[in-house]
């Protein structure tokens, strides 16, 4: 069977690279599907990772790392390209919307999904082929754990591009989504989880750094808070600090900023890890996937997912002394067998939809 994915897959995003690798990945061993990504690349999201390339930040001593970091950028870059040339299964390339229709009977089944691809502020406003409006009469749609981000004036417009779909799948609950929909919504866990940790070893370049150390990897927020944190954390547990950086920036607590960093390299660094201080959903994820201790600084965009994924997985949270950072509690055994529980419910999805192609 052919299966065509439509996601979030080009940009210089770790999370986004891997949970598009995961499912095309998962769909072709598991169920033995032919499975491409669809390689269709949103001006706004094209947009948005280009102006990313730019320090986009109040915090003022992150500037002058970026301009000494030029060369390291660019190959972080190339890898990232390199990546899903050779691990995504590309079809060619569309850069207008409107180009979609010519795969529309290309593939047996559609796919879209994951990530926030149906976060109207990441996409300038609900998109129609991150909802399949593209596919041709006949064939099968369905979306497998989306993150909608909030509707907020859209939603009309995005309830109906959601009734063109025969499944619906996303990645926390959402109330107003399974109040339209009775009985066709369910919930699935990111597709990062749904390959196991040797899985994601076979792909993971080891770190050239040795010796036991705590990773840093946070997304944009308050650069300030967050190092401190992590300072905490450095004379607490007494190893290195190594920071997974997008632009350079090295505070004292941080033995080494690692900017030329791929997806493969991404994954032997938490493979490595003794301890992950993060404040992203895949960072948490990726942590949890290696069973590594894991520091957790919250945020307050995207604190839905979080919550979403601790309830799926019966995580708790466990606030520090200061309340700045919580410590992320599970039994690695019953951790496990929750992960493979809820990848046979999505193996379970995605058969079913198969069966009725």
């Amino acid at each position: 069977m052919k299966v065509g994915i439509i996601t979030f897959h080009f940009a210089n995003n770790f999370g986004g690279a891997l949970q598009a690798y995961a499912l095309r990945h998962f769909l072709e061993t598991r169920l033995g599907a032919e499975a491409r990504i669809i390689d269709y690349r949103h001006w706004f999201i094209r947009m948005t990772d280009f102006i990313r390339t730019f320090p986009v930040t109040s915090y003022a001593p992150c500037f002058l790392p970026w301009f000494g970091t030029i060369a390291e950028r660019k190959r972080r870059t190339v890898k990232f390209r390199k990546f899903m040339e050779q691990e995504g299964h590309l079809t060619r390339c569309f850069l207008r919307e409107g180009e979609l229709k010519s795969i529309g009977s290309d593939f047996d089944m559609y796919i879209c999904g994951s990530d926030q691809i149906w976060n109207p502020v990441i996409t300038f406003g609900p998109v129609g082929a991150y909802y399949l409006d593209f596919a041709g009469e006949g064939r099968r749609r369905i979306s497998y754990a989306v993150s909608t981000g909030g509707a907020g004036t859209h939603r009309e417009k995005m309830i109906r591009l959601m009734r063109g779909l025969d499944s619906i799948s996303i990645r926390e609950e959402v109330g107003w989504v399974e109040e339209v929909f009775p009985g066709k919504v369910q919930l699935h866990m990111d597709p990062v989880f749904l390959l196991d940790r040797a899985e994601w070893e076979e792909i993971a370049t080891p770190p050239a750094q040795k010796g036991k150390y705590i990773l840093s990897y946070m997304m944009q927020q308050d650069y300030a808070a967050y190092y401190q944190v992590v300072e905490k954390l450095k004379q607490r547990l007494g190893c290195k600090v190594y920071d997974i950086s997008r632009y350079g920036y090295r505070p004292t607590c941080v033995d080494e900023a690692l900017v030329d960093v791929g997806p493969r390299e991404f994954l032997g660094l938490f493979q490595s890890a003794d301890h992950v201080c993060t404040n992203s959903f895949h960072g948490l994820a990726f942590a949890l996937i290696f069973g590594k201790a894991v520091s957790f600084i919250p945020m307050k965009r995207f604190s839905s997912r979080i919550d979403g994924l601790c309830r799926l997985l019966g995580l708790s949270m466990e606030p520090a002394e200061d309340g700045a950072y919580f410590e992320v509690k599970f039994v690695e055994r019953d951790l496990q067998e929750k992960i493979s529980f809820e990848r046979s419910r999505s193996l379970e999805y995605f058969r079913k939809n198969m069966e009725l192609v």
